[in-house]
């Protein structure tokens, strides 16, 4: 499922990341600790999408991130819970 999670997040940054997409992802779950685990729960998938958050108000602003964090939260959750 991780790897199902991972896709939609990354096709979702890919917008404001372009070919960066996978670095930026890589980069915030090496900052968690999360980097090569092969599962991640909910809550990690959480503060990953939190990460990313501050990346893109350092870039876009608070209220472009909010949209960001708010879509990634929503994908966080339409993967997991079709997972149930």
């Amino acid at each position: 499922m991780t790897g199902d999670i991972d896709s939609a997040i990354e096709e979702y940054l890919r917008m404001m990341f372009g070919d960066m997409v996978r670095a930026t992802i890589k980069m915030q779950k090496k900052k968690l600790g999360l980097n090569g685990k092969s599962e991640l729960t909910r809550d990690e998938y959480l503060k990953l999408a939190e990460e990313i958050r501050k990346v893109c108000t350092g870039m876009s602003g608070e209220e472009f991130a909010k949209k960001i964090h708010e879509g990634l939260i929503k994908i966080i959750e339409q993967k997991l819970n079709q997972a149930s």
